[in-house]
């Protein structure tokens, strides 16, 4: 098994600076009120770029990080915060520490690892602990490239989530990677709108943090024709057409709230919190390139009296009424509100909750630095169980859902015949990139 065999050594250890100093007028950065209300800990994510039958010699690969490390300084420079480090709740200090750089060899091919994958082996291919708290003196960023026997490569990024939310995210890793192969378009990105649209407080903010405990991964991948079938199962007169993420979620809920009942779980609440792009709430729309967290949390919870409150119907119609209903005024304190309800809804009620997180109709795929897109990417968690984390298929035109549950929710759920009359449980990568060949993986 890939999971058993798969050994990563490093071999050497970087500290890339921006390549230009950071102005004496940006040396503080501050955060924005959405940014203090996140946990300090890294968002981490993982590409996997294939050797595409090409045999990758020595002097390439060192080429290919040289570049790595080349267009991330000159990336640093535009995300100049990025190298500096926490100075308190509030702001940072833009001193051009810079990020960490390792490089890596792994012991095993790409397709050993994709072609049967244990997502929890992944968290070797991180620089450090990808769970690990941030502290002032630790890196905002850090990178780890793992170089494959066969000339394959995973890039592991972990970005503190206290600076970035997913658009932003990938955003950078787009901008990084259009560096990489000299197609950069010179849009500068927005660093400080957030805080000015959301200015930060001195104060203690109430943050919330999902209880943690030791998880399971599996992939389930919903193929387009299976989203069609779910959309015309989920279709009412009240929401004619639901989008591919209503549907998605309100089955994996119904599956979820399913098995904590057939677990002996006694609760009548659950809550389901998903992320809003606040991006799309402006008019006109924030730029792509707007930096910082941007997304509100809106929290729905559903109280379960008898079988027909779990039709995937009325399931459907809570989602859409409940992110029709939406609404925030700039600067006001719309994280705060909200992480508040969740503690007394989770702590002291004992509702069952439900965290989604998605990356859907965002540039994931869109990194490619001279040798190509990745076959794959995974957004790493492993922190907390009753998570699932949405992203785009590679083809675009599927969703990916990876489900964290503990070991004993997961051996119930993840045999749910009504989960799988759509969804097939991935362990092969390749399967879903029929036209990328494994050969020389």
């Amino acid at each position: 098994m890939a999971s058993k065999m798969m050994k990563v050594s490093i071999t050497r250890r970087d500290t890339i600076k921006p390549s230009s100093p950071t102005p004496v007028n940006l040396k503080i950065f501050k955060l924005s009120l959405l940014d203090q209300v996140q946990v300090t800990n890294y968002a981490p994510v993982v590409l996997f770029y294939p050797a595409n039958n090409v045999h990758v010699l020595e002097n390439m690969l060192l080429q290919r990080i040289q570049r790595l490390k080349i267009s991330l300084s000159e990336a640093l420079t535009q995300y100049y915060h990025f190298a500096g480090r926490f100075i308190d709740q509030t702001s940072i200090e833009c001193n051009d520490q810079g990020a960490e750089f390792v490089e890596a060899r792994v012991n095993c091919s790409l397709s050993a690892v994709l072609g049967q994958l244990d997502i929890s082996q992944l968290e070797i291919l991180f620089p450090g602990d990808p769970k690990a708290l941030l502290t002032t003196e630790d890196f905002l960023l850090a990178v780890q490239a793992n170089v494959f026997e066969c000339g394959g490569m995973a890039i592991a990024i972990c970005l503190t989530h206290k600076i970035v939310d997913a658009g932003s995210y990938f955003t950078f890793v787009k901008k990084w990677a259009a560096i990489a192969r000299d197609s950069d378009n010179h849009v500068l990105p927005d660093l400080t709108i957030a805080s000015s649209l959301f200015p930060p407080r001195d104060c203690v903010l109430p943050t919330f943090e999902f209880p943690r405990e030791k998880c399971v991964a599996r992939r389930f991948v919903f193929n387009p024709s299976s989203i069609a079938a779910l959309k015309a199962k989920c279709a009412t007169t009240s929401v004619q057409r639901p989008t591919r993420t209503e549907v998605v979620v309100a089955l994996l809920w119904k599956c979820l709230i399913t098995t904590s009942r057939s677990l002996g779980g006694d609760s009548s609440q659950y809550l389901c919190t998903r992320a809003v792009n606040l991006r799309r709430r402006f008019s006109p729309p924030l730029p792509e390139h707007t930096v910082d967290n941007l997304l509100a949390s809106l929290v729905l919870l559903m109280k379960v009296e008898d079988k027909n409150d779990l039709e995937l119907h009325s399931i459907v119609f809570l989602l859409r009424k409940r992110l029709q209903e939406f609404s925030f005024e700039q600067g006001q304190n719309i994280f705060g509100e909200t992480n508040t309800e969740m503690m007394e809804l989770v702590s002291k009620e004992s509702a069952h909750y439900f965290c989604v997180t998605t990356s859907c109709g965002m540039p994931i795929y869109e990194a490619d630095f001279r040798w190509g897109k990745p076959i794959w990417i995974n957004v790493f968690n492993l922190l907390m169980s009753n998570l699932v984390i949405l992203n785009d298929t590679r083809e675009g035109n599927g969703i990916e859902a990876i489900m964290y549950l503990t070991e004993e929710e997961m051996g119930v759920f993840e045999r749910n015949q009504a989960l799988l009359a759509f969804a097939t449980l991935g362990h092969n990568i390749f399967e879903d990139s029929s036209t990328t060949s494994t050969s020389r993986l």
